[in-house]
């Protein structure tokens, strides 16, 4: 489960924040260790909290920001040329 969380939310949310493929893929990566970092601190804040939900909760909560952020990106469809 935190290895599917680690993966999906922070490349879905690159996706969402650039156009540009290795863009995306560079902004994962950092936004991946970015919201392993936050979830552990967040959990050493919280005893309670196990750092899996931590990291999985906060990967989740920056996927969902950047709805607020983009809320909707433009698909572009190629037109055909006329004959």
């Amino acid at each position: 489960m935190l290895l599917l969380g680690l993966l999906a939310a922070p490349a879905g949310a690159a996706i969402r924040l650039t156009d540009r493929p290795f863009h995306a893929l560079a902004l994962s990566a950092g936004l991946a260790v970015a919201e392993m970092w936050g979830g552990l601190l967040l959990s050493a804040e919280a005893p309670k909290l196990p750092p899996s939900f931590a990291i999985t909760a906060t990967a989740s909560a920056v996927y969902a920001t950047t709805f607020l952020i983009r809320p909707r990106r433009a698909v572009v469809v190629p037109r055909m040329a006329a004959a």
